[in-house]
């Protein structure tokens, strides 16, 4: 098996995250290590039992089948998420682990030197700018990396011989809250003189700042300069463009895998590593170009993509719990799956054994089975591994893991509150992962917990059934046939997949009704239904809509079966009125429209053709 590094990094989306992804995808391609990204979505709930299984994303890997573990600790968004994972690898294996910007001293850390990275930012101001009445807007002082920026900016003001004005630091939050008290409260420190410069510990307190300003009539950089640190995508794109600090996040990537090969090959590796930042100079302190340009069109389509992702990901969990079964579910959710921007995706579930090390539950078993592929078309050779058990150190099918060239995943924990039912493994393309998968994978834990439910109350399951069936002849109602309509066409709504919707209506029932009786009537109905689910098969759906009518989706990539339906029903029809005992024959006028998915009409303009020409048969039949 081929050389692997887990990675443990929340928000997967967020800006840090992906840079840092995709640099260290590249050097571990180059070295052929595959890598496992195994990721949460932080504690954004107020459940906390739903933040605990989030936690437990640190026991999916078997640590011993890996190499090494990078963690990059501050972005996890749940406390005690780091002292977890640490607890767990350290209790289980002796490999190497590299923390990334922060975390504990019993790891290798790679440590941005922010105390320099201050300092020679302070010092630009001083010794470039020759500015005195300079401010500083410092992170939260609880955090060590706020602490040293802080002390590079007081001492790079003393090194330059200028004494700082108590007052001109000011303690903020690492985001934007606080950026308005700030620049009112920097603008009183040096009477009646505005200061030169505001030093901000990040973008978002120096982006917030500047707002500020400019709402209170002060230009940038003419009245008062402004600089953050971290180099954001906002604070590139604001204008004036912010001065800043860029991590060598690229350093940081091949730096942690050098760390790992060194202590793997008994070399002698320190405790902490230091990685310089690069000033990044521009307008917001007056040293970028004057009348800059900056084309936010890649900005503004990203933000329009996120913009529909997250309203589709607030769809799909609805569109998931409409559907009736495990198949119907995880074809919905592959329908979405595109969006994710990933390559493809596997569902592994949990075993159905129960798991348990000194009175705790463990929540992921020892073997998982590959569930679903997404997207299936998409799908190799997965066929074979379908349902079948795989050892959880492996992660995915080691099958799966025979490739020419090293693979790049991500891992996201698949739970309902406090049940776990196992995980999905996404391969990653080279592209950012859209904030979608977290709909995908909210999707597939409602689908889990639904079918969970369903199982467990047999009462439940059959009233939702009956919910959706006509209960004279077995066939979907109008409920459960518009239903699986939208099911059908959500997941082919991007594909050229052809489907016929059409109307049935039943001859002579009132005749029949009067006639004989309704008890006839009613075996009459159940005649014409068993004729239709005889002649659609699997071919596709099909519903008793009102007292004669019924109607057909055709959803058969088998061209053949949308063009003869109707020739096959009328014989089928035949044939049952020569094999059943009844003094009347039975009859229905059938009407048909062809169309494909990837098509502007709707659904319901399809349903209106395929009635008019059922009615239109229905005249004829009653003319002769």
């Amino acid at each position: 098996m081929r050389r692997r590094i887990a990675v443990f990094m929340g928000e997967l989306c967020r800006e840090f995250q992906t840079e840092f992804s995709l640099t260290l995808r590249e050097e571990a391609q180059k070295r052929d290590y595959d890598v496992f990204i195994f990721s949460n979505f932080g504690a954004y709930t107020s459940t906390a039992l739903y933040d605990d299984e989030e936690k437990d994303i640190v026991k999916i890997p078997i640590f011993d089948s890996f190499d090494g573990v990078i963690s990059l600790a501050d972005t996890y968004d749940i406390d005690g998420q780091e002292d977890y994972l640490l607890d767990q690898i350290k209790s289980t294996s002796d490999i190497p682990v590299v923390s990334i910007r922060n975390g504990r001293k019993d790891t290798y850390r790679i440590m941005f030197d922010d105390y320099d990275t201050s300092y020679k930012m302070t010092r630009h101001f001083t010794d470039d700018h020759k500015f005195k009445r300079i401010c500083y807007m410092s992170g939260p002082q609880k955090a060590e990396d706020a602490r040293e920026r802080l002390q590079g900016f007081m001492d790079a003001m003393r090194d330059a011989g200028i004494e700082v004005n108590p007052n001109s630091i000011f303690e903020g939050d690492f985001w934007t809250f606080l950026g308005a008290d700030a620049a009112h409260h920097f603008v009183k420190v040096f009477g009646d003189e505005l200061p030169e410069a505001i030093i901000c510990a990040n973008d978002y307190m120096a982006l917030s700042v500047c707002n500020e300003l400019k709402n209170m009539g002060i230009r940038i950089p003419e009245d008062i300069t402004v600089c953050g640190c971290d180099d954001t995508i906002e604070g590139s794109s604001y204008r004036p463009s912010l001065t800043t600090v860029h991590m060598p996040i690229s350093k940081m990537s091949s730096t942690a895998i050098d760390i790992i090969e060194k202590v793997n090959n008994g070399e002698s590796v320190p405790n902490d590593t230091l990685v310089t930042g690069d000033l990044v100079l521009r307008g917001s302190c007056g040293c970028g170009p004057k009348d800059e340009y900056y084309d936010p069109s890649g900005l503004v389509n990203q933000l329009r993509e996120d913009f529909v992702s997250i309203r589709q990901a607030s769809l799909i969990t609805l569109d998931v719990l409409n559907c009736l079964d495990e198949e119907e579910k995880l074809n919905m959710i592959d329908s979405y799956f595109y969006r994710t921007k990933l390559v493809r995706g596997f569902v592994c579930l949990c075993t159905e054994q129960i798991v348990e090390e000194d009175d705790q539950l463990v929540p992921y078993t020892d073997n998982l089975i590959l569930r679903k592929v997404f997207p299936k078309e998409d799908s190799i050779n997965e066929s074979s591994l379908m349902n079948k058990e795989f050892s959880r150190s492996s992660i995915i099918p080691s099958e799966l893991l025979d490739t020419e060239k090293p693979g790049f995943y991500s891992v996201f924990p698949i739970h309902h509150k406090t049940s776990t039912f196992g995980y999905l493994v996404c391969e990653m393309s080279k592209e950012y992962i859209t904030p979608f998968i977290s709909g995908i994978i909210m999707a597939l834990a409602s689908s889990y917990e639904d079918l969970k439910i369903l199982s467990q109350f047999e009462e439940f399951a059959e009233i939702k059934r009956q919910n959706l069936h006509d209960p004279l002849t077995g066939l979907m109602n109008r409920r459960g046939f518009d239903q699986q309509v939208n099911n059908f066409m959500t997941i082919n709504k991007d594909k050229p997949h052809p489907f016929t919707f059409v109307s049935v209506d039943m001859d002579y029932l009132k005749k029949i009704n009067d006639t004989y009786g309704h008890l006839e009537g009613d075996e009459a109905l159940k005649i014409v239904a068993n004729i239709i689910t005889e002649v659609v098969g699997d071919t596709g759906i099909s519903a008793r809509v009102g007292g004669d009518e019924f109607l057909i989706l055709i959803t058969s990539d088998n061209l053949d079966d949308h063009e003869n339906f109707i020739a096959r029903a009328n014989i089928a029809m035949a044939m049952k009125n020569k094999l059943v005992d009844k003094p009347y024959d039975i009859h229905a006028s059938f009407g048909a429209h062809f169309n494909y998915c990837n098509k502007s009409d709707s659904p319901m303009s399809s349903i209106k053709i395929a009635d008019k020409k059922m009615y239109e048969e229905k005249l004829k039949f009653k003319s002769q």
